[in-house]
């Protein structure tokens, strides 16, 4: 109803109003089945609701799109310039109405309508409509969908996405992809070590034994020589050295016996080599014998101890272990001559002491026969020299002759004492004869010893004792002969042997001749001539001093 009606029930004011009224009844007839009421100018006619008065007087419905206005419950005809009356006004936006209709009506959710509208229309796929009345359907964003005449999209359910709008459905994940989250707009790769089917909204980890990379779209069971301990694992881990893994598939792997090993990723052990060991399950490499042991064989969990005479030592490189030489780990040396090793599994040879030899291998050193002697790690023993002696078992050095003592022959053990009339000094091959005047009378003497005055040596060398001068005779010291007793003069003489001087003889008496014994008072036959004077002897030599 229009609020600047020129008019009121039962009442017109105004020239226009009149004009008006004046024009109505003389055109609107009315409609013959509605009752007529009277007017200043005759009856005015009414229509049912929804209906329009026509300027001919008849009733006519209002288009669908349209609802009739009325005034007081009166429907009019509103002439063309006038913004008041009775008319049919179009449906707003977002509204609609039938024929006949009074009122227009919402358009449901999911619908729209332009203004006018008979009817509302549905939202197409992809869209939707919120609320009662709209006009406009809004876009479906990314990671929803919908279907035609829709009042809200629908999420994507997880395992499926949208990244774009305006979708009238959602995409499944690809296989090994996943959404977790309904309304997702882009699919999460699964971690290395997992799968999952198309359209999932998780990862399922590979089973242990199996494992899944990059290149890969399915679990694989792990090769023969790795593992996968766990599930979800990206890559199988290779069996450590000492291990190894013969069957594909598998969690873990399976240790190496004892004198037995492998390297990294393998599928069967072997025997350690000669001169090596693994004592343990497992071991990653095989351990060179100790210092003092050697490995004859391949194989082993122990090494052998060397025997007595033999030893193992090794002195590493800085070489990896496979490069060092095997004889130095498979077989055991024998000690150098010089040289033993009386204890099993050592790594060292000591040397002979003084006075002992061994040859080569030897466990024990030998002593050095009396007559010999060596010195520290001797392959042998050395004869004394002549002049030298031995005279027991293990002697390191020689001893020299001692004084009065002498040795002929290279390696006898014992010196022989020099004999009587003889000397030696130290370390003598032979014995020195006594010179003249001089005397030993025992073996072994280191000096000889001079004759005294009044007596003399009985030979020139090798006197073994001095003889006492005759009577009638005296001596000077170192006398080496009879003729060398000199005899008392004429007029002297000397009653008794061994003696030093002559005695002149008494008054009334005398000596005939030299050499005399006693004096007497008988004259004296004629004397023969006398001979020159014999020259006196010359001193004997004294023998140098023996040495200390």
């Amino acid at each position: 109803m229009v609020a600047s009606s020129p008019f009121s029930r039962g009442a017109c004011l105004g020239v226009g109003c009149a004009l008006w009224l004046s024009w109505l009844a003389l055109h609107v007839v009315g409609d013959p089945t509605l009752p007529k009421r009277p007017t200043p100018f005759g009856f005015l006619g009414e229509c049912r609701e929804g209906w329009l008065l026509s300027p001919d007087g008849t009733c006519s419905p209002c288009p669908a799109g349209t609802a009739a206005q009325t005034i007081h419950g009166y429907n009019a005809y509103t002439p063309p310039g006038y913004a008041t009356g009775i008319r049919c006004i179009p449906c707003q936006p977002g509204w609609y109405s039938g024929q006949n209709a009074t009122q227009c009506q919402q358009c449901p959710y999911g619908t729209i309508s332009p203004p006018g509208s008979p009817n509302c229309t549905a939202c197409a796929p992809g869209e939707f409509q919120p609320v009662l009345g709209g006009n406009v359907c809004q876009t479906c964003r990314p990671g929803t969908y919908s279907a035609s005449g829709a009042r809200t999209c629908t999420l994507c359910a997880p395992g499926q996405i949208q990244p774009l709008p305006g979708q009238t459905s959602c995409n499944n994940c690809s296989r090994n992809f996943y959404m977790g989250d309904p309304g997702g707009t882009w699919c999460r790769r699964c971690p290395l070590g997992y799968v999952s089917e198309p359209g999932s909204d998780r990862c399922t980890p590979c089973n242990p034994g199996t494992y899944r990379d990059a290149n890969m779209t399915y679990c694989q069971p792990c090769a023969q020589g790795y593992f996968a301990p766990i599930a979800g694992m990206p890559r199988c881990e290779p069996c450590p050295s000492g291990w190894y893994q013969d069957d594909p598939g598998t969690l873990g792997c399976k240790a190496c016996t004892p004198g037995w090993t492998s390297t990294p990723a393998s599928t069967g052990c072997w025997p350690c080599a000669a001169g090596r060991y693994a004592d343990q399950a497992g071991m990653p490499t095989c351990v060179p014998c100790k210092p003092g042991q050697f490995g004859p064989s391949g194989g082993l969990s122990l090494c052998v101890d060397c025997a007595p005479g033999n030893f193992s030592d090794w002195v590493w490189s800085g070489l990896p272990y496979q490069s060092w030489p095997a004889t130095q780990l498979s077989q055991c040396t024998r000690c150098p001559a010089g040289q033993h090793q009386g204890d099993p599994g050592k790594s060292y040879c000591v040397d002979c002491p003084q006075g002992y030899f061994s040859g080569t291998g030897d466990a024990q050193c030998a002593a050095c026969p009396a007559g010999t002697s060596s010195g520290v790690a001797s392959t042998a023993c050395t004869p004394c020299p002549v002049g030298y002696q031995a005279p027991g078992e293990g002697t390191f050095v020689c001893q020299g002759c001692r004084q009065g003592y002498y040795n002929p022959t290279p390696g006898t053990p014992e010196c022989l004492p020099c004999p009587a009339g003889s000397y030696g000094y130290f370390a003598q091959s032979y014995c020195i004869g006594c010179p003249k005047g001089w005397f030993t009378p025992f073996d072994g003497v280191s000096r000889c010893t001079m004759c005294r005055a009044g007596t003399y040596a009985n030979s020139a060398v090798n006197a073994t004792h001095c003889k006492l001068c005759p009577s009638g005779y005296i001596s000077n010291p170192a006398s080496a002969t009879l003729s060398e007793c000199i005899p008392c003069p004429v007029n002297t003489y000397q009653p008794k042997p061994g003696n030093t001087t002559c005695l002149p003889c008494p008054p009334g008496t005398s000596t005939c001749q030299i050499a005399s014994a006693r004096c007497t008072d008988l004259p004296c036959p004629p004397a023969p001539p006398t001979p020159p004077p014999r020259p006196p002897s010359p001193p004997p030599t004294t023998p140098p001093p023996s040495p200390p």
